[in-house]
């Protein structure tokens, strides 16, 4: 690769760049000279390779075709071409980018062009590695979905040597629904589900599936998963999803088994709203089995945790769902409060802000202003020593580098205003995070002044704390 501290400084210029092989650029050199001597054609890859990595789309477009001899000529100042052709690999991931680099303009049918050619290259080259194919094979797919022709997008994702990553399983999905074989395409949301989880607005795209196939049942559990997203990441209050839940059940018309299930998962639904936790278990253990959904699984389980007594196997099985759940509030909302529950009635030894902390901060992270985020904050508080009152301004590690990253970055400091809050705490592990994080920023000239500022009107303890942050004695 080619190691540079600034590539295209101003138009063709390259400044402080170094080649393979360890000579330096002249400052100031003519790039297209350069790259039309002998041998650079791997360097123009290099660069448009790393173009495109950044976003330069124009620049990336021009390095790729002088990588691959097509020289414009205006730029071709003395009328040579460029020696040393690409390797076969080379080339083809040189077609590739130049496929990937139409599909960011939004030039699908170019990108597909492009993306054949590469293709029909690296069938042509059995040298070529099965990365290489599969490159050109994933632009191929992506822009066959985008310029809806459906067939070729489900062959080209089908002929891809890996597993398909979640957009690409996300590009499938919308092939196979243009296609009309809703059936594979809940094939794919399921492994897209057991690799990645569920994330906002999986639940309706599934929902709606299932009802094409004539999976009422299934579609209502789908639906489930957004409602119980929207309860805890976006405040949604129990009487809107018991209203939602009226409505969904004005559709549930037919007495066919499916919709008479699906009648019953809603009547679970609403006794797991209402916290009725043994009447939820008894009906959600008879859908269970039937409807053969993860979030109907989730119900059950999370309905049993908080429902005493609770055998420990019953936390190990919920445990084994988060793969499908993680990031949902929810998930790590019942089994918090499942393992409290569990450890005040004696059942449950070794309940401590050791074996409770990961769990409680993966609650506040999912949604760091919910509601329920300020109760895993209560939770952490008293578990470390805290007031319970110290909840409003407890914070955890990541969520102080982002307040960090975020005054650097808009040059702001009175956005470090809930740091300078915590620093009224008592001492604690977040109090330590809060003080190591002002630390590392303490003596920039911008910060220094506002922490001195901010002294002046916050607690005795916190404007102690300021002032061995800044290195002022008062």
């Amino acid at each position: 690769m080619v190691a540079c501290s600034t590539v295209l400084a101003v138009g063709w210029l390259l400044i402080g760049c170094s080649l393979p092989g360890g000579r330096d650029i002249p400052a100031r050199s003519d790039l297209g000279d350069l790259l039309q001597s002998p041998g650079r054609r791997d360097l123009a890859l290099a660069l448009g390779e790393d173009a495109a990595r950044y976003g330069r789309l124009a620049d990336a477009e021009i390095f790729l075709q002088w990588a691959l001899g097509d020289v414009p000529a205006r730029l071709s100042t003395h009328g040579r071409g460029l020696h040393r052709r690409l390797s076969a690999r080379q080339s083809v991931r040189a077609r590739t980018l130049l496929a990937a680099v139409a599909m960011e303009r939004g030039d699908y049918l170019q990108a597909r062009t492009r993306a054949e050619r590469a293709h029909r290259l690296a069938d042509a080259t059995q040298s070529s590695e099965q990365e290489s194919q599969d490159g050109a094979l994933l632009v191929l797919g992506r822009a066959s979905v985008a310029l809806a022709d459906y067939p070729a997008a489900v062959a080209a994702f089908s002929r891809v040597g890996r597993p398909l990553d979640e957009p690409d399983l996300d590009a499938l999905i919308v092939a196979f629904r243009g296609l009309g074989d809703y059936h594979a395409a809940l094939g794919v949301i399921a492994e897209r589900t057991a690799r990645f989880g569920y994330a906002p607005g999986h639940g309706s795209e599934e929902s709606l599936l299932h009802e094409w196939v004539g999976r009422p049942d299934r579609a209502v559990a789908a639906v489930l998963v957004e409602a119980e997203y929207l309860r805890y990441h976006h405040g949604r209050s129990r009487d809107a999803t018991q209203r939602a839940l009226s409505d969904l059940e004005g559709a549930l018309l037919h007495d066919d088994p499916a919709s008479i299930a699906a009648r019953q998962l809603v009547a679970a639904y609403r006794a797991f709203l209402d916290q009725s936790w043994e009447s939820a278990s008894w009906l959600l253990v008879d859908l269970v089995d039937n409807i053969d959904h993860p979030f109907v699984t989730y119900l059950l389980l999370a309905s049993r945790i908080r429902n005493p007594p609770v055998a420990v196997d019953l936390f190990h099985r919920y445990a084994e769902l988060e793969p499908l759940f993680a990031g949902m509030q929810y998930y790590y909302s019942q089994l918090w409060r499942g393992l409290r529950e569990a450890h005040r009635r004696g059942a449950l030894p070794g309940y401590s802000v050791l074996t409770m902390r990961q769990l409680l901060e993966r609650t506040i992270l999912a949604a760091p202003a919910s509601a329920e985020a300020y109760q895993a904050r209560m939770e952490l508080a008293v578990l470390v020593g805290l007031p319970p009152q110290d909840a409003r301004i407890l914070l955890l590690p990541a969520e102080i580098d982002q307040i960090i990253d975020a005054a650097i970055w808009l040059r702001d400091p009175h956005r470090l205003d809930p740091l300078v809050a915590a620093l009224s705490m008592p001492d604690s592990p977040y109090l330590w995070a809060v003080l190591l994080g002002l630390q590392r920023i303490a003596l920039i000239p911008a910060v220094r002044d506002y922490l001195v500022s901010a002294a002046v009107s916050v607690s005795p303890i916190a404007a102690e704390r300021i002032d061995r942050l800044v290195g002022r004695e008062r």
